[in-house]
């Protein structure tokens, strides 16, 4: 790993970071328009922050040494 750089697990309180990050993810992949991509990402939030606090939701999010999140993975389903 880099110096400097951590791994955490991802809380209820990172489902506003998973969503934007996955936001971005479908605009680089040119998924849909940036009104569809938001109203994706509102509605989906609720149904995250379920499943994480339920643990059903599994991730880890990289840290940077500024504690910005540099990146993150998910287990789907």
């Amino acid at each position: 790993m880099t110096e400097g750089y951590s791994i955490c697990e991802a809380t209820v309180a990172d489902a506003g970071t998973i969503t934007d990050h996955r936001r971005s993810m479908f605009a680089d992949m040119g998924e849909g328009d940036v009104i569809r991509r938001d109203a994706v990402g509102f509605a989906s939030r609720p149904w995250l922050e379920e499943k994480l606090s339920a643990g059903e939701y599994l991730g880890w999010l990289a840290i940077a040494p500024d504690q910005s999140v540099a990146a993150g993975r998910d287990l789907g389903d």
